[in-house]
């Protein structure tokens, strides 16, 4: 093999093992008229997975026992960190409530409160805000849209402690969230 070919080949391989856009999963949820974008750090599992989707039998399961799985759950959609570190779920529903933008600081903190946690912050998307909760035993968070008659809610919940990494994750999601319908 020529050093050329070598070269090219070592650049081929060290580039499948960049992180890649196109790796990550997105979660189209048309009847909410919400897209998320997970990275290709989580496995994502949804109500509407292919029946050939590869991560169905990286996990030995089915497209229907997700959907009973997740339907029983009351979840639309569930990710599972490659390293076991964490998992996201994700919750939601047409509700009538205000937009989290417009409450005042009470009533951010009682949202808090409502969520596990006392420690809060608003994460801006590109067409609204999520309440983010560190939950009080410091191995969750939790996101909370709502707005434009609807209430979503992201979790995060890490097997031992949540690190600053595992936040970062949620935030990014959040700040790439979608919204297409009446937002």
């Amino acid at each position: 093999m020529s050093k050329r070919n070598l070269f090219l080949s070592l650049f081929m391989a060290a580039l499948l093992l960049l992180p890649s856009p196109a790796l990550a999963s997105q979660v189209d949820l048309p009847e909410f008229g919400v897209v998320l974008h997970f990275p290709a750090s989580v496995d994502v599992f949804t109500r509407s997975m292919a029946m050939d989707d590869p991560v169905l039998s990286l996990y030995d399961t089915t497209p229907q026992a997700v959907r009973e799985e997740l339907a029983g759950a009351g979840l639309y959609a569930k990710a599972y960190d490659v390293a076991g570190a964490f998992t996201i779920s994700l919750a939601l529903k047409h509700a009538d409530l205000p937009a989290l933008d417009s409450l005042d600081e009470e009533g951010l903190r009682q949202a808090a409160r409502a969520l596990g946690g006392g420690e809060y912050e608003l994460v801006e998307s590109r067409q609204g805000s999520f309440l983010l909760v560190r939950e009080q035993d410091g191995k969750a968070a939790s996101a909370l849209f709502q707005g434009g008659r609807l209430w979503m809610k992201l979790r995060l919940r890490a097997g031992s402690h949540m690190d600053s990494g595992m936040l970062s994750l949620l935030r990014g999601i959040l700040r790439r969230a979608e919204f297409t319908l009446g937002q």
